[in-house]
């Protein structure tokens, strides 16, 4: 989970973040870290990181290179694109509203240029998928059936989700641009907010409103914890959620 503040621990943006490099070297997108006068890592094991290293950005594919201080990480393996075609099963491993390792599965719609999606930018390809993802999901891991990483998940538009193919920013870490960016100590969570449940009208008499945050029948959704050493077990993981329906 990646933070960013504007100053004074005041929260900006909450992104995920992929590790691709047990060293600490997470890629995420790029549009949460520029201008940020404060950044903080979360991993999933609860460690956080108030001190982190910006190695390089590719503005234009939207995706960034960061470093953090800590060592042998459980890192995702980055595969290829080159065999991928539409209808191929693919799995979002994010960071869904805060959530650690919310999983959901969909299939490739298709590889295409940029140009192609309104406002995505020119001069790269990127993969459309069907996979569920939220706002704190961008800058997350997308991966085939093997749990092996093949893009960045970058944006969402019209409720189609789309990503960056991982072997076009595996040098982001090498541009060497080393710079120290603003310490994250300050920044935290925002506290979980609890809806009030509207009580019926003496006159009305009618039924209670439900909860702001009570889920529309048939769209319960599922968070499936996954641990990235055992990242071939998404497809198990993913079916026993369903299978608890």
């Amino acid at each position: 989970m990646v933070l960013t503040g504007e100053g004074a621990g005041r929260l900006h943006s909450i992104a995920t973040g992929v590790v691709i490099s047990n060293d600490g070297v997470i890629l995420t997108v790029w549009h949460a870290i520029k201008g940020a006068l404060e950044v903080q890592v979360r991993t999933a094991g609860g460690d956080v990181f108030d001190h982190v290293k910006l190695l390089g950005y590719d503005e234009r594919r939207d995706v960034a290179a960061l470093k953090i201080t800590a060592d042998s990480l459980p890192a995702l393996t980055p595969g290829s694109t080159a065999s991928l075609v539409k209808g191929d099963r693919v799995y979002a491993i994010t960071n869904d509203g805060g959530l650690k390792w919310s999983t959901t599965q969909g299939v490739i719609s298709a590889i295409r240029p940029a140009d192609e999606v309104p406002g995505a930018g020119t001069g790269f390809r990127i993969m459309q998928f069907t996979a569920p993802v939220a706002s704190g999901a961008i800058g997350g891991a997308l991966v085939d059936r093997s749990g092996t990483l093949i893009g960045i998940i970058v944006s969402v538009r019209n409720l189609a989700a789309f990503a960056i193919p991982i072997e076009n920013v595996l040098g982001l870490p090498d541009l060497g641009t080393n710079q120290i960016l603003g310490s994250g100590a300050n920044l935290e969570m925002p506290a979980k907010r609890v809806a009030a449940v509207t009580k019926p009208s003496r006159a009305g008499g009618g039924k209670p409103k439900p909860p702001a945050h009570e889920t529309p029948p048939g769209h319960e959704s599922k968070t499936v914890d996954v641990s990235a050493n055992s990242a071939s077990s998404i497809e198990d993981a993913v079916n026993r959620a369903q299978a608890a329906q």
